[in-house]
């Protein structure tokens, strides 16, 4: 699953999800709300493993898969509108284009989910 995704990723894109000065931050955010700290891995499987199975509950795990994939896919989606539409990278937009849709995406995949976007996870 994303997994697999994560083992097709060259090392340009590496750099970025994983290692990037301007990024890193927007991995530590999270942390920050459930009250971890601590270094990710450089290496996008295991960076992926560690973000995504903290807890021993599987539902809570499948929300940081969900968080995972969509902060992913902003910072590259921001990135490209920095290089081809010559905007600028606005972290604060990247966490609130990731909250937005990980909100959406567990809206639809869990039917009990009921909790507000702003509402951290």
């Amino acid at each position: 699953m994303a997994a697999d995704f994560v083992e097709e990723i060259d090392s340009g894109h590496i750099h970025l999800i994983c290692n990037c000065t301007m990024t890193r931050r927007l991995w530590w955010e999270p942390l920050r709300w459930v009250n971890r700290v601590g270094p990710f891995s450089t290496d996008p499987k295991n960076h992926f493993l560690q973000f995504t199975q903290w807890n021993s509950k599987a539902s809570i795990n499948n929300r940081w898969k969900f968080l995972w994939l969509a902060l992913s896919f902003f910072v590259w989606h921001h990135r490209n509108a920095m290089i081809f539409k010559n905007q600028p990278f606005d972290p604060e937009k990247v966490i609130d284009d990731t909250l937005f849709h990980t909100w959406s995406w567990l809206k639809c995949a869990e039917k009990d989910y009921t909790r507000d976007y702003t509402i951290h996870m």
